[in-house]
């Protein structure tokens, strides 16, 4: 039995969208997201595979920026 991790729904898409535009590093977000999103799912979205029509979050609405501690 093989575990995947969810996908990111829309507002956690924007989030990544917004953390990349800003220039985090792809293992920062997913620290931020505790590890529920891994860095496919973190790719998928960079290169427009998967929430190509999905905008990027204003800054304001990002968390600080990386590194973050593990949980």
């Amino acid at each position: 039995m093989t575990s995947r991790t969810p996908t990111p729904n829309a507002a956690q898409a924007a989030i990544i969208k917004g953390m990349l535009q800003r220039g985090d590093r792809q293992q920062d977000i997913v620290a931020w997201f505790g590890g529920a999103i891994n860095p496919g799912r973190v790719s998928e979205i960079k290169t427009g595979r998967k929430y190509k029509d999905v905008a990027p979050a204003p800054e304001p609405e990002l968390p600080p920026p990386g590194p973050y501690k593990s949980h």
